[in-house]
């Protein structure tokens, strides 16, 4: 008899072969490293709550076929503290990543039964608010049969491509095509981006005038977001937490540098803050944007500017809808790859998502795992004291 379990410590190393089977396939990949991210992630952080396990669905030999993982998180809802739990790395024993198991066999019968069973054992977690932002389809429609909602809203992501050459050359090679001359040419992408930036007057970005980018300190954003009311619900972070969430978004080798940077006009005032990781000649990712209405003009320009200064050819993140504005005068690219969803009996706590009134970034999601696109043999660093 199949059932729905907590996930332990001593499901770590199961746990993580699946993941390397579903979502890696044969790619080489160090599996000493993925365990200890695993376990540092799920079980050796501040935020965990054995109230909001993670949990695993067991067939009756005991073996796991199939993965729910949550986060518990503290976040602020007007004047009042609350918990959040995000639900992400669904995986099923079987059918690989974007794919699903074909009918009539164990692995397809699995398929069918275990996300709804894990979704629905979830939903009886005592949290005040479920979320997501990495559903694909058949999980959207699991949510929504389960009493879910949608934030399409939220669902949405920006890209701006800064270095057209480079940005190609990067998706090219991402994608094993021209592998070998991708990789030949590309030392030419920083001289090809300058002559194409003059042919087709690609302006690259600068700072504002009268605007200064400086190291972003843990205390300010823990105070911004405790002081402010700009939004109804949003992340409630201790210098503990938001450190050990800094510490684990930095231990990807590959994703390239991970930079906190704070805007400050000429009178001293910080404007807002950027929080993202990218390395030259690749997309970037943009875990945090936080600004006020009349300031993200200037913070975004300055985002845009310190990492094309960096050799970052695109940057990529999380439509916030009270900024949409900006991203689409800049030009930027918006289309939904996931599915932002929610699910809670407080409907109160719903109306800041469909309003578009709450700050949920890639730092309150599980977009600072990076799990998805661990795919390289030492992909991830061994995580030393951080907690």
């Amino acid at each position: 008899m199949s059932e729905v379990r907590h996930f332990t410590r001593n499901d770590v190393a199961e746990i993580s072969d699946l993941f390397a089977e579903v979502f890696l396939h044969d790619q080489p990949t160090d599996i000493d490293d993925l365990r200890s991210h695993f376990e540092a992630v799920y079980f050796d952080t501040p935020f965990r709550d054995d109230d909001c396990p993670s949990l695993v669905y067991a067939n009756s030999s005991g073996r796991i076929t199939a993965f729910l993982g949550v986060l518990p998180r503290s976040m602020r809802f007007k004047d009042e503290r609350i918990k959040a739990a995000i639900a992400g790395n669904l995986m099923i024993r079987g059918a690989k990543a974007g794919a699903h198991a074909s009918t009539g066999d164990a692995a397809a019968h699995s398929s069918q039964l275990a996300p709804a069973a894990l979704v629905k054992a979830f939903f009886r977690c005592p949290y005040d608010i479920a979320l997501t932002d990495s559903a694909n389809e058949p999980a959207k429609r699991i949510w929504e049969r389960a009493g879910g909602q949608t934030l399409r809203l939220y669902s949405f992501r920006w890209l701006k491509v800064l270095k057209p050459v480079s940005f190609g050359l990067d998706v090219l090679e991402r994608r094993g095509r021209l592998r070998p001359l991708v990789r030949m040419a590309g030392p030419l992408g920083p001289l090809l981006d300058r002559t194409t930036g003059s042919l087709v007057s690609m302006a690259e970005p600068s700072v504002p005038k009268g605007c200064m980018i400086e190291q972003l300190e843990a205390g300010e954003i823990i105070d911004q977001l405790e002081n402010s009311r700009l939004f109804d619900l949003a992340p409630s972070y201790t210098e503990e937490s938001f450190g050990w969430i800094m510490t684990m978004a930095k231990a990807r080798r590959r994703c390239g540098e991970l930079r906190a940077r704070r805007v400050r006009d000429s009178n001293g005032q910080c404007l807002g803050w950027m929080i993202y990781a990218g390395a030259a000649g690749e997309v970037g990712q943009v875990l945090q944007l936080y600004a006020q209405p009349a300031t993200i003009d200037r913070v975004f320009d300055c985002l845009l500017a310190d990492a094309a200064e960096a050799g970052v050819s695109a940057l990529s993140g999380k439509v916030d809808p009270l900024f949409v504005d900006v991203f689409s005068k800049r030009q930027c690219h918006l289309r939904v790859t996931s599915w932002s969803l929610a699910q809670s009996e407080r409907q109160d706590l719903l109306r800041p998502f469909l309003v578009g009134n709450a700050l949920f970034s890639e730092l309150e999601s599980e977009g600072w795992t990076r799990f998805l696109n661990a795919s390289l043999k030492g992909e991830f660093e061994r995580i030393e004291g951080a907690v």
